[in-house]
C-alpha cells in the first residue's frame, strides 16, 4: 500500500515488523524486474505488482499470479527472520530498532531511512481535549485532527479488542448484505456520493481556475495524478448513476419487497447539476487556501515569517482567506 510508504515511530525509533516486512517484500519484488503500480487513488488500495518492460515496444506487461505473490512475500518474510538486531512488542505488535535495522547487512529496503518529525494524532487530540473548549498554541486557536483513516482501518495485530471492533464492522456489512438495505441506508449512501462528488468536482474546478489564472496552456498537475483524478472523477459519476438507476428500480417497484426490505416512499434521485453551488463555494476556497499557501511560502523563502505566519493564521483560525 502506498499510505505505508511513511510509517509512523514509535518514540521516534520503532518501526513496526510488518511495515518492514512490507518494504522487503517490495525490494526483493524490483529484484526479480517487478514494479509496484498504483492502481486506485484511494490510501488505502493494494499497489499492483506488474513485470518491468525490458523494451518500451514490448507489450503491456502482465500482472503476477497470486501464487508469484505469495512466494515473495513468503521470501521476504524469512530474510527478515535473519535479523538480529533488537525488537520488542508494543501494543501486542511486533517492532524493531530502526538504527539496528539501518545498520543490518541483510537490509535491502530503503535508501537512508531518513526520518521527518509528525504528529500522533491521539496524542494531539488528547491535549487539545485536556486543555478546555478554546485551545491555543503559539497564540493560535488549534482544535482536533481528523484522520482520514483509523488504526483500526489498516492494523492487523493480536489486540483482542481491535479485532473484536474489526469483527463487528465486518459482521454489520455481512448484515446489510443478507437482509438488505432499507431507506435510510440509502438515503446515507446517497449524501456520501453526493459529498465524494461534490470533493472531486471542487478540485477539478480548482485545477481549472489555477490554470486560466496563473498558469495559461500550461499542465500543474503531474499526469499520473491528473489521470488519477480523472479515474476518480469517473468514477463518482459512474456512482451517480449506478445510484439513480437503482432508485428508478425501486420506484418502479414500491409496492413490493426490495432486497428483502419494504421501502416506503420515493428515494430522491441525484441530481448531478445540483452540487453546482456547493461545488463552485468549495473550488473558491481551496483556490483561495492555494493561492494563500503559495504567497506565505514565498514570504519564507525570503526569511519573512512573520510576513508568512499572517497569512497563514486566519486559515489556521478556520476564517475565509481571500487573494489579493
Amino acid at each position: 500500500m502506498e499510505f505505508l510508504a511513511d510509517p509512523p515511530l514509535v518514540d521516534g525509533e520503532w518501526i513496526d515488523h510488518v511495515a518492514v516486512e512490507l518494504a522487503e517484500f517490495a525490494a526483493l519484488l524490483r529484484e526479480r524486474g517487478i514494479d509496484l503500480k498504483v492502481a486506485d487513488p484511494h490510501p488505502l488500495a493494494s499497489l499492483r505488482p506488474r513485470r518491468r518492460k525490458e523494451i518500451s515496444e514490448e507489450p503491456e506487461a502482465e500482472d503476477l499470479t497470486e501464487d508469484e505473490i505469495a512466494d515473495a512475500r513468503a521470501d521476504a518474510a524469512a530474510r527478515l527472520s535473519r535479523f538480529t538486531g533488537r525488537t520488542r512488542e508494543i501494543d501486542a505488535r511486533p517492532y524493531i530498532h530502526l538504527d539496528d535495522y539501518r545498520a543490518w547487512s541483510g537490509r535491502k529496503a530503503g535508501d537512508d531511512l531518513e526520518v521527518t518529525d509528525g504528529v500522533v494524532t491521539a496524542s494531539w487530540n488528547a491535549w487539545v481535549e485536556a486543555s478546555g473548549d478554546c485551545p491555543e498554541l503559539a497564540g493560535i486557536r488549534v482544535g482536533k485532527l481528523d484522520p482520514a483513516l483509523e488504526d483500526e482501518d489498516f492494523f492487523s495485530c493480536k489486540d483482542p479488542e481491535r479485532r473484536r471492533r474489526r469483527e463487528e464492522r465486518a459482521w454489520l456489512i455481512r448484515g446489510l448484505i443478507s437482509r438488505g438495505v432499507s431507506k435510510l441506508e440509502l438515503q446515507a449512501c446517497r449524501a456520501d456520493i453526493c459529498v465524494l462528488l461534490t470533493e472531486v468536482r471542487a478540485i477539478v474546478t480548482a485545477t481549472e481556475r489555477l490554470t486560466a489564472r496563473y498558469f495559461p496552456g500550461l499542465k500543474i498537475v503531474f499526469k499520473s495524478c491528473a489521470n488519477a483524478l480523472n479515474d476518480l472523477n469517473a468514477s463518482a459519476t459512474r456512482l451517480v448513476d449506478e445510484y439513480n438507476e437503482l432508485a428508478d428500480s425501486i420506484e418502479a417497484n414500491k409496492d413490493r419487497t426490495i432486497f428483502a426490505t419494504k421501502l416506503a416512499g420515493r428515494i430522491e434521485k441525484i441530481e448531478k447539476d445540483a452540487t453546482d453551488q456547493a461545488v463552485d463555494q468549495a473550488a473558491g476556497e481551496r483556490v483561495a487556501t492555494l493561492i494563500a499557501f503559495a504567497r506565505a511560502e514565498m514570504w519564507l523563502s525570503f526569511g519573512e515569517s512573520e510576513t508568512a505566519a499572517e497569512i497563514l493564521k486566519p486559515m489556521i483560525r478556520d476564517e475565509m482567506v481571500q487573494p489579493q
